[in-house]
């Protein structure tokens, strides 16, 4: 049943009896007009009313005012007893915003944000094109938390998602249930481990034990690819023999996954088995040829082989997919000079720097090009650009140097300056 809807958001109802109610606040990008969690809470006998964004406006339009008195309206008249808020992420926000209002007994806020306000929290820069995009962000106050409401914040402590933990604990207390390695995919970690209906029906019965809790997400966990990807990444510039056996472990799990699928050919790479990690990039470009990544992991392992042109057309096709990335621009400008098309390299170290201006590599291989052009000048002129982008206490400072020093005494024994 609809409750409430218009262009920004629906509400519906779906109702089973009982004493307890959730109230569910659907994600970022939720893209359906189902609710949160709806399929298990229907399948569970529990009453729900769902809210669902229709797009990302983090439930802060002017219309969540009478949307919320539908809902608290319904609750009221079907002797509701238990209010349960309950979202991920934009949702949990929601679930927490709304809390107050909705007179909700227990929140269970999974990845939870405290505001997508640039300013407040100052270190989170991952929300700020919804931040730009509404002009609705209203500061967080502990007014519109519910004091009274049992509180349980399910973040991974390494996320930047644990900062917002802190705030929402600090302004109305509640219970931090430690998700390692989730990531901000709290809910889903917990989906992939089966642990998901039990914990939100534990808590929901108020039979939930965090030390049981913890026993069974410690195995849980390795189940979910989310955990093999979040491991890997820790392990992959130190121990690249352990985000092998992660990417591995968790491709087994999921054979399409992107991220685990790059995660190998990068492994691999840095473990110098370069024929392995050009059939990885190949084997993964099958799965999706789209993915820049993989063609660009295809380039630097062509590039060790020295395989020139098939590094420059793997390159290319990353660019195509990312055209303004600059990293990528920067792998087809090292193959470039490698291979000794330095007219090109030159072209294409400006379309490098251009898009990077503080990217100092870009100026090096830009002034490799412009040396093996015989052109010293121009050469000198990015050596010296380069050079202000660098510390000079890195050794690429010191190259810089070697490198004017060098072209210097070439420029006093010419002629003249073909630059």
């Amino acid at each position: 049943m609809i409750l409430y809807e218009d262009n920004d958001l629906i509400v519906r109802s779906v109702l089973q009896g009982g004493k307890k109610c959730f109230v569910t606040f659907a994600p970022l990008d939720h893209g359906k007009l189902d609710g949160f969690g709806e399929q298990f809470l229907l399948r569970g006998g529990y009453s729900a009313i769902h809210v669902v964004a229709k797009w990302n406006h983090w439930y802060q339009l002017p219309q969540m005012k009478p949307a919320i008195e539908a809902i608290v309206g319904k609750i009221s008249n079907n002797s509701f007893e238990v209010t349960i808020a309950y979202g991920s992420s934009m949702g949990a926000y929601g679930a927490l915003m709304h809390s107050t209002f909705l007179s909700a007994n227990i929140i269970l806020a999974f990845s939870p944000q405290f505001s997508i306000d640039p300013e407040e929290p100052p270190y989170e820069k991952r929300w700020v094109k919804f931040a730009t995009k509404s002009n609705y962000r209203k500061k967080l106050n502990g007014d519109r938390i519910s004091k009274t409401a049992q509180k349980y914040y399910f973040c991974d402590p390494a996320n930047p998602d644990h900062r917002h933990v802190e705030l929402y604990k600090k302004l109305a207390g509640g219970v931090e249930v430690a998700t390692i390695f989730a990531e901000h995919h709290s809910a889903q970690m917990l989906k992939d481990a089966q642990l998901l209906k039990k914990v939100v029906i534990s808590i929901a019965e108020e039979d939930f034990s965090l030390p049981n809790f913890y026993s069974e997400y410690h195995l849980g966990r390795r189940k979910s690819p989310l955990y093999w990807a979040a491991l890997g990444d820790r392990a992959i510039a130190r121990r690249p023999n352990v985000a092998l056996y992660a990417a591995n472990r968790g491709l087994a799990l999921d054979h399409v996954n992107i991220r685990l699928l790059i995660m190998r050919c990068v492994a691999l790479l840095k473990l110098g088995s370069i024929e392995r990690a050009i059939e990885a990039a190949q084997a993964g470009i099958k799965i999706n040829a789209r993915h820049p990544a993989l063609w660009r992991a295809l380039s630097v392992a062509m590039q060790r082989m020295a395989r020139w042109d098939d590094a420059i057309d793997a390159a290319k096709k990353a660019i195509f997919f990312r055209p303004a990335d600059p990293d990528l621009h920067r792998v087809l400008l090292d193959a470039l000079v490698l291979s000794g098309k330095t007219q090109a390299a030159v072209t294409q170290a400006r379309t490098t720097i251009a898009l990077a201006p503080n990217h100092a590599a870009a100026y090096m291989r830009g002034a490799e090009a412009h040396e093996a052009n015989g052109e010293f000048t121009d050469a000198i002129n990015l050596v010296r650009q380069g050079r202000a982008h660098v510390s000079p206490t890195e050794a690429l400072y010191e190259k810089f140097q070697a490198i004017e020093a060098r072209l210097m005494v070439i420029l006093r024994v010419l002629p003249h300056d073909p630059g």
